[in-house]
């Protein structure tokens, strides 16, 4: 396992590339998880928000072009 002192000396891009690692081992048991009533709650406000002020969000692709930028 990695320790968090590993992690504080990783570069941004490899944190990213780490984060990504993590989510889509997560990803595989996700079918299994059943979110919470608090998380159900933020996941609606969370919506709401995003109908309310599209202009706040960016596209997927987007977000892609960024964490590449970043890397």
């Amino acid at each position: 396992m990695i320790s968090r002192a590993e992690i504080d000396e990783l570069s941004p891009g490899d944190k990213m590339a780490l984060l990504d690692d993590i989510w889509e081992s997560l990803a595989k048991g996700v079918a299994a998880l059943e979110p919470s009533e608090e998380e159900k709650r933020l996941l609606e406000q969370r919506n709401r928000e995003i109908e309310n002020d599209p202009a706040a969000t960016v596209s997927l692709e987007e977000f892609k072009r960024r964490l590449r930028q970043a890397r």
